[in-house]
């Protein structure tokens, strides 16, 4: 064979081959300049960012400039902690384009002594950034402890913001903490970009004038919302407008009477396209003085009803009790407390998607006295199927609390505890008129049906409440409360507010696959040894299997 031949006839064949190629390659290159896309694989989309999310980070105009205080030597949980944030970042950087920029950091770089250390914890923990103790376990079984700040800060144009990544469960264990701080990154970035790149704030009123919860017992929650809403302490004083200018009017735990002139109001409010959020207790019953007395229960006069019956429901003087319930330590015992029922929250609304069980004290049930077509009413949190409803004694104390039960009695299921109600309300001035005219200067006259709009009733006021506890010269400072009271709470106000795009990241959530602890401790070294002798193996497997292949074809 003439191989000057043979080299003439295949050269135009591979120079058409290489020619076809290279143009596959360009035209792929200038396609992908206009349709960018991204595949993610993942069954629960956890590398995919929501559309909201995207929408927010292409139309920043300024560069926003993320700088992430995990850096440095971390433990194994925080390690993959800070990577799933980078992942994110990443994917964040992709949207965000040239107006976004990132970085990590440690905030004890260069720190030789522990003065220095010390005032930059002072200095951070001021800013609005909350440390955390972490323990790690060296290879031989040491224990070592340091503080870290899972947090970043947030600027665009002259603006800052603090966002702290880890949820404090007082209920979870550390790495459910972490796991379920991972799912929610996404979330508290995009919301800090949101009010960063937008200066038109909501405004949510915290109503007070009836003995509701003090700021002391409501903290945490106005604490939360304060990052991102405007929350202000709101007395009506028959001021028609009082509530005019805000989105969501929060009314936790009221003692006291309603006026006319203030039911009036709230009606009005709600008329014009207002939200109402009741956290009501039809008995006055303090859960947490039990601890120290008998007390008699008291049948409140909130002067409600009309306004709760008038679109069809009722709040119930009945307690629910449920089996389903926390323990409280009694005499280095767990023992269960019926009336503080664990409730179940609804898993299809956006509300309570993914929420752990509510913790409930004293709660009552809500009940249904008419339908109307003009309103779509969802249960958002429930007893469970075992269940009861009962009503308290004269004169009850913590023995009462924690006395044994008949399982048989609890035979009454699924109560409805929190009801969302949305559409169109009618006024109880369809009933009295006399209302608008008790004001002692004119009104307008009284809109008898609201435009679409929202109201949710949860019947028990202390859902919204965080612990307390008192400093030596008798001051009140405010303790936790557990994250699913905290998230039902908030989620509630969100979307009475409208924040849906919000919400809904949220109420994301990523299957968590942790490995068998026992099984890594225990075939540690078999594993280890079988991924450094099986790839050798399989190498020179298909390396034999080549040559053989080759020397039988070339043999021929």
């Amino acid at each position: 064979m003439n191989l000057k031949s043979l080299n003439t006839k295949t050269v135009p064949k591979n120079l058409l081959y290489f020619t076809g190629i290279l143009a596959v390659l360009i035209l792929i290159n200038i396609i992908s300049q206009y349709a960018f896309f991204r595949i993610d694989l993942t069954a629960d989309k956890r590398h995919s960012l929501s559309k909201d999310s995207k929408e927010i980070l292409k139309d920043l105009d300024d560069v926003l400039y993320i700088k992430v205080y995990l850096e440095g030597d971390l433990n194994v949980d925080y390690e993959k902690f800070r990577q799933s944030i980078e992942d994110l970042l990443y994917e964040f950087r992709i949207y965000g384009g040239s107006h976004l920029e990132y970085e990590f950091a440690n905030p004890f770089e260069g720190v030789r002594t522990d003065a220095e250390r010390d005032t930059i914890i002072l200095r951070m923990i001021r800013q609005g950034f909350i440390p955390r103790n972490v323990i790690s376990t060296d290879n031989e079984g040491g224990l070592s402890e340091k503080i870290v700040f899972p947090s970043a800060i947030l600027y665009y144009g002259n603006y800052g913001k603090v966002v702290n990544f880890l949820y404090d469960d007082i209920k979870a264990s550390g790495q459910d903490d972490i796991d379920f701080s991972s799912s929610m990154v996404e979330y508290n970035l995009i919301k800090a970009i949101k009010v960063l790149t937008t200066r038109e704030v909501t405004n949510i009123a915290f109503l007070q004038g009836h003995s509701e919860f003090s700021i002391e017992f409501v903290k945490r929650v106005t604490e939360n919302l304060s990052e991102y809403y405007h929350v202000d302490s709101v007395y009506l004083h028959n001021r028609i407008d009082a509530l005019d200018r805000y989105e969501v009017c929060v009314i936790a735990q009221p003692l006291d009477y309603f006026s006319p002139q203030d039911k009036y109001i709230l009606d009005q409010y709600l008329m014009k396209g207002g939200r109402l959020f009741w956290l009501v207790d039809p008995i006055q019953l303090d859960a947490e003085a039990l601890k120290y007395t008998s007390l008699q229960p008291t049948l409140l006069n909130l002067n409600l009803d009309d306004l709760f019956l008038m679109n069809g429901i009722k709040v119930s003087s009945e307690i629910v009790r449920d089996l389903n319930c926390e323990q409280i330590e009694y005499k280095s015992q767990l023992l269960p407390v019926s009336y503080f029922p664990l409730l179940i929250p609804n898993p299809d609304h956006p509300i309570t998607k993914n929420l752990n069980e509510v913790t409930g004290k004293f709660t009552h049930p809500i009940s249904l006295t008419k339908k109307s077509s003009a309103l779509k009413l969802t249960p958002l949190i429930y007893s469970s199927e075992n269940s009861q409803l009962t009503r308290l004694p004269y004169t009850f104390g913590f023995e009462d609390l924690i006395a044994p039960v008949n399982p048989a009695d609890f035979n009454q299921s699924y109560q409805t505890i929190g009801l969302l109600m949305e559409g169109k309300f009618e006024s109880i001035s369809k009933i009295n008129r006399a209302a608008a005219g008790q004001f002692n200067y004119p009104v307008p006259d009284p809109v008898l049906e609201s435009v679409p709009t929202k109201m949710a009733i949860i019947a028990d006021g202390d859902i919204i409440r965080n612990s307390i506890r008192y400093s030596e010269n008798g001051q009140i400072l405010p303790g936790p409360i557990s994250t699913a009271n905290l998230n039902l709470i908030i989620n509630t106000i969100e979307y009475l507010a409208g924040d849906m795009d919000l919400l809904a990241l949220r109420n994301r959530k990523f299957d968590i696959r942790r490995l068998d602890a026992g099984k890594v401790g225990g075939e540690e070294n078999f594993w280890k040894t079988l991924n450094m002798i099986v790839p050798s193996l399989l190498v020179i497997l298909f390396g034999g299997l080549f040559l053989y292949l080759r020397k039988k074809r070339y043999s021929k």
